[in-house]
């Protein structure tokens, strides 16, 4: 990192020097990528994230370690005191002496060396582990670092200096409540673990690095399209855009959702999203808004019905029109409007009654059902409708149907467990991580080869419980 320790009068202070950055500005927050949106530079993590020492124990430490691909798991080293000790057992001591949160060591450990999933580690890797005295541009072998080298010595002076931060604030570059130009941003920590952060790394990116770490192993996030319920309360939420949208009826949510993949989870759980829009209407409701249109509910979006005479030649019944108000269709986005044209603007299953393929339309559209392992999860009890192909092809073909958000798929050819999120398959990083988030085991669905390489691969979700 870019900060450079010294000593001052020969005393025990210290004083904080740096290679500076170009400035970024606020550019840099707006090319964040997308799952780090939530990053709030002025609140990077809480306080007990950095000072909670008894947030793991030297179980858990090791434990976690253990799962990781790094060679920390078994690594030994010579302590500060002169002994011998795990790698493990360096960090809870040290964690221990100065009061500070282990999940914070590990975090740093990865983002300044990468030690915690690096298989193949180099001497300098350990040697300046997390990063602590030392700037991009430093020689290493200066005479006044050597005091800083080695495993152990990182993790020690690390833990120290972030206690001492926090036990003399002012006399740092960065405080609660100060306000700071950072990389052209003014950056305002509203909190003493934030302003150690960037005491530690004087820099946005270092810290939205140290954030993405934090909140993949540490903080329990669900992916869009996850179905949660608090235990203790009948109400089901959806996650949606990093929200929690209520669903309002156990009709809303069958006719949208399959209510077996509902996860509890515990209400401090819920608490991590800001609520939403609810979620107040079946799948193809009909709403009449207070200006006359009236809409047909598909998903998420409402699309107007043009006039009476198509309302009336596709089939509706007048007596399913639900009238609602202006705030009621706000959380819908406005879809195509329904026409004559609009064929199947409900859905349904075609079969080719030649060729047996089978293409889901709607809107006016084609979508081919390709696998059998689609037509069973998502159409378990739809008719078809046998058709020539020329009836058929009068559609035009749009992209394939994949399965349904949340649903939980593996193949009989390795172990690994993903969940669908829009057409994207995300591995479950481990089981530990499949237990931790709630989903359970009789969800799984084995499909084959076909059906997950029609799901583009995504990010691992994991997440590392902490069992006390």
């Amino acid at each position: 990192m870019r900060r450079f320790f010294l000593p001052r009068n020969n005393s025990a202070d210290w004083r904080i020097c740096y290679r500076g950055l170009s400035l970024i500005g606020l550019t840099l927050l707006l090319l964040l990528p997308s799952p780090l949106l939530a990053f709030n530079p002025h609140y990077v993590v809480a306080d007990d994230d950095i000072f909670d020492a008894s947030a793991m124990t030297l179980r858990d430490i090791q434990r976690f370690l253990d799962t990781r691909t790094g060679t920390l798991k078994y690594y030994i080293a010579i302590d500060t005191d002169g002994l011998m000790r795990t790698a493990a057992e360096i960090i809870w001591r040290a964690a221990q002496q100065y009061h500070i949160n282990p999940k914070y060591i590990l975090t740093t450990l990865q983002k300044e060396q990468s030690l915690i999933d690096d298989p193949h580690p180099s001497q300098n890797q350990y040697d300046w582990a997390m990063g602590f005295g030392i700037c991009d541009s430093c020689d290493k072998d200066h005479p006044g670092l050597q005091q800083y080298r080695g495993f152990a010595a990182q993790i020690d002076r690390a833990a120290w200096r972030n206690r001492y931060y926090a036990e003399h604030p002012n006399e740092f570059t960065y405080s609660p409540q100060k306000m700071i130009i950072t990389d052209g941003v003014p950056i305002t920590p509203v909190n003493q673990a934030t302003a150690n952060l960037y005491n530690y790394t004087p820099h946005i990116r270092g810290n939205v690095s140290f954030f993405s770490i934090f909140e993949r192993w540490f903080v329990k996030r669900y992916p869009d399209g996850t179905l949660l319920r608090a235990k203790g309360s009948p109400g089901v939420w959806l996650i949606a855009d990093d929200t929690r949208r209520p669903i309002t009826s156990k009709a809303v949510l069958a006719s949208r959702f399959n209510p077996k993949y509902v996860i509890e989870v515990m209400p401090s759980d819920l608490l991590l999203y800001p609520q939403g829009q609810p979620l107040k209407f079946s799948n193809y409701s009909l709403l009449r808004a207070p200006w006359g249109t009236i809409y047909l509910i598909v998903d998420n979006e409402r699309r107007g019905i043009i006039s009476r005479e198509i309302f009336r030649r596709i089939g509706f019944n007048p007596e399913e029109v639900i009238p609602v108000a202006k705030e009621d269709l706000a959380p819908y986005t406005e879809g195509k409007p329904i026409t004559l044209a609009s064929a199947y603007p409900t859905g349904a299953l075609l079969k080719d009654k030649v060729t047996e393929a089978i293409a889901w339309v709607e809107n006016g559209a084609r979508h081919p059902v390709l696998t059998q392992d689609i037509l069973r999860v998502n159409f378990p009890k739809r008719p078809f409708i046998t058709v020539d192909q020329a009836a058929l092809m009068q559609f035009p073909e749009e992209s394939p149907i994949t399965l349904p958000t949340g649903t939980l798929i593996k193949t009989t050819l390795e172990p690994t467990i993903f969940v669908i999120t829009d057409g994207v398959r995300r591995p479950l990083a481990s089981m530990e991580t499949f237990q931790a988030l709630g989903y359970k085991k009789e969800n799984i669905i084995t499909v084959d080869e076909k059906t997950i390489e029609l799901h583009t691969l995504g990010d691992p979700i994991e997440f590392y419980p902490i069992k006390k």
